[in-house]
């Protein structure tokens, strides 16, 4: 029996339920359901977007590999070249180069860390070994 009547449920004069109030008595239950739903995708909302996290850091340390071979290209051609003039474009392209390396290497590093810090945040037995080994490090 229903605790609550519901507009929805009429009868007619036989006694015979035009409405199924199977349904009206499940309103409650898909609430319930509704909200166990959006729990879930929270949930796989914030494993998706450490995934993504995961792809930009590793895309990061890509273009700094990029960054530090293309410094060290142009420092061979620094101590190739023939002329002085060449010799100075080579030069400051090359510490240009070095400069952007070690602000990738800055934002690689803040990445990581925030990274890091949601990781632990889910996982309380990692927080726990991560800082026995961060004291011995």
């Amino acid at each position: 029996m229903l605790n609550v009547l519901s507009k929805d449920v009429s009868v007619d004069c036989d006694g015979k339920v035009k409405i199924d109030t199977q349904s009206v008595q499940h309103k409650r239950k898909k609430t319930v359901d509704a909200e166990m739903e959006a729990k879930e995708k929270r949930v796989w909302r914030g494993n998706l977007s450490s995934s993504m996290k995961a792809m930009a850091i590793t895309q990061a340390e890509d273009n700094l590999r990029k960054t530090e071979n293309e410094a060290a290209e142009h420092e061979v051609k620094e101590l190739e070249a023939a002329t002085t003039p060449v010799r100075n474009v080579y030069k400051r392209r090359k510490e240009e180069l070095q400069k952007r390396a070690g602000e990738l290497l800055v934002d690689l590093t803040e990445m990581r860390e925030s990274l890091r810090i949601k990781r632990n945040k889910g996982d309380n037995s990692s927080n726990n070994s991560t800082a026995d080994t961060d004291t011995t490090s």
